[in-house]
């Protein structure tokens, strides 16, 4: 019984481990069994053995596998568990992708709309800011036109008043005055631009004056000299004396045209206003009235108009405030810019009837748009300017017959 005794001790860790698999209880009624069994059944305990050892085998790999499987099993499970993850994490990326596409639609039609309204609003902005800057632009350039005017006349009036030029101012105002005289009779006359007869080689001037000195002039001629003296004045002081003819004369205009015929020209004529220039000239526009006051030498006198429209006897007249006095009438009326002849000086006011007061400021002048007028309607003679000033006028026509006495 000792043999089996060891051997049992032999299969002992073997029947351990199959005791793991039938139990504990069950092995110790096996183990029993097998220890009342006799000697010649150790051959069959043996191969029994053996068996034990294959299936001990067999149980190992049989864990191996289960082991394996179970590995594989959790990597599986681990990998299909990642899988849904993935699926799940695309589905979500898919999710917030399709949505953060509707908010991109929606925020790119507002951006759209926005961006048009804004566009359309800066623009209008813009437009707005240019008309006002524009408008801005124009009212400066209007300024520095009505500024650069302003400075040209001033410089213009400057040049004419600050120096002076008396020399010219002489020429052109004192120069055309003559002084035109009879018995008792004295008044002033206006030397127009001298023309060359050819017919005659001798050089005919118009003297432009008022009818009433003229008239005045004739009544005082005791041998009835139709002919009209002329004191003519130069710059050097001399005087020539000459006689003018009487081409017409306007009694209620009261206006003259005499003519002189000279081997030479005269050296001083007036410039004459045309139309545009009269119809401009407005109340406190400064002038010079130069005359032979009393028969004295020419004298200017500085003034401005007063009344453009005043009326005497149903005649038009020019006021004027610069002083004159008798032997004014027939004088010249002359811008103080420009040197032209705007009017001849015909009357003064009194005050009074028994010893009349001259009120030497308040002058009446008959403008030359009148006088032009009359010398169109009667023939007598072209002496309105040409449309270049300074350009020669003429004076051709003649009065047939002795003037008419008033």
């Amino acid at each position: 019984m000792a043999r089996p005794t060891r051997t049992l001790l032999w299969l002992l860790p073997a029947l351990v481990l199959a005791g793991v698999a039938w139990g504990w209880g069950a092995f110790s009624s096996r183990l029993g069994e097998l220890e009342a069994l006799p000697a010649e059944t150790a051959g069959a305990f043996e191969a029994l053995c053996a068996r034990l050892r294959e299936l001990e085998v067999e149980l190992e790999a049989a864990r191996a596998r289960l082991e394996h499987s179970e590995r594989r099993g959790a990597a599986e499970r681990e990998q299909a568990e990642r899988m849904d993850r993935l699926e799940a994490d695309l589905r979500s990326a898919g999710d917030g992708l399709a949505l953060h596409g509707q908010r991109f639609e929606r925020w790119k039609a507002h951006h759209e709309q926005q961006l048009t309204v804004g566009l359309g609003t800066r623009l209008e902005m813009l437009t707005h800011q240019a008309e006002e800057r524009w408008s801005d632009l124009m009212g400066e350039v209007h300024q520095a036109r009505r500024l650069a005017v302003l400075n040209r006349e001033r410089i213009v009036e400057l040049d004419r008043q600050g120096d002076r030029r008396p020399q010219q101012m002489w020429s052109e105002l004192v120069g055309p005055t003559v002084q035109l005289s009879g018995e008792t009779t004295v008044g002033t006359g206006v030397l127009l631009a001298s023309v060359l007869d050819e017919t005659s080689d001798l050089w005919t001037t118009p003297v432009i004056t008022a009818w009433h000195v003229v008239r005045d002039i004739l009544h005082d001629s005791r041998e009835d000299d139709p002919s009209i003296p002329v004191r003519i004045y130069a710059a050097d002081g001399s005087v020539r004396d000459e006689s003018a003819s009487l081409l017409g004369f306007d009694r209620w205009v009261d206006i003259a045209l005499l003519e002189l015929s000279t081997d030479e020209p005269c050296a001083h004529t007036a410039r004459l206003a045309d139309r545009e220039r009269l119809a401009a000239v407005a109340t406190f526009d400064p002038i010079y009235a130069v005359g032979c006051p009393l028969g004295n030498d020419p004298i200017p006198t500085f003034g401005e108009v007063a009344d453009r429209r005043h009326e005497v006897d149903g005649e038009r007249y020019w006021m004027i405030s610069a002083p004159t006095y008798i032997g004014n009438s027939g004088g010249g009326i002359f811008d103080a810019r420009t040197h032209e002849l705007l009017a001849v000086f015909s009357k003064i006011y009194t005050h009074g009837s028994l010893q009349p007061t001259v009120v030497p400021h308040m002058g009446l002048a008959t403008p030359l748009d009148v006088i032009y007028d009359w010398l169109a309607a009667e023939g007598l003679a072209r002496i309105e300017p040409a449309e270049e000033r300074g350009a020669p006028l003429t004076a051709s026509a003649t009065l047939d017959g002795p003037p008419e006495r008033d």
